[in-house]
């Protein structure tokens, strides 16, 4: 059931889309015939109604392994972005732990004074603000050039 949901969904969002999903996947190189061929495999030159039923295991199956516009293997795009991601997820982690613990201890020793208000009021402000926004001052702040 929730493939069958996923499915629909995905074809919905397809038909949604503004552009041809078809032509940007094969690249401006293609052929026409080529992109007519794609638009079969997606399922795009059928109506809604006729491409639902028509979604298979065989088919799911292919497109979970194959995935961008590359349309590389899973494996092959989990494996290129961890190279990336991994040493940053480690590197918060540790910074984290070697920041977090000495503050907090100092927080809960000095909980009636004023620097361990302070580090309590820090470490709140820093949870309520967005990620992606403290992210993006961070960016500008230490952007070289």
């Amino acid at each position: 059931m929730s493939l069958l949901l996923a499915s629909v969904s995905d074809l919905l969002v397809l038909r949604l889309l503004s552009g041809d999903l078809a032509q940007v996947i094969a690249g401006v190189q293609a052929t026409p015939a080529q992109v007519e061929q794609l638009r079969h495999q997606l399922g795009t030159d059928r109506p809604l109604a006729r491409a639902v039923p028509e979604l298979d295991r065989r088919r799911a199956d292919r497109r979970l392994r194959q995935v961008g516009a590359q349309r590389r293997g899973v494996s092959a795009e989990l494996r290129q972005k961890l190279t990336v991601t991994g040493p940053l997820v480690l590197g918060s982690v540790v910074l984290s732990v070697l920041f977090a613990v000495p503050l907090g201890v100092l927080a809960a020793a000095l909980h009636r004074r004023r620097l361990g208000l302070g580090i309590t009021a820090t470490s709140q402000l820093g949870i309520a603000l967005p990620t992606l926004w403290v992210g993006l001052v961070l960016a500008i702040v230490f952007a070289v050039g």
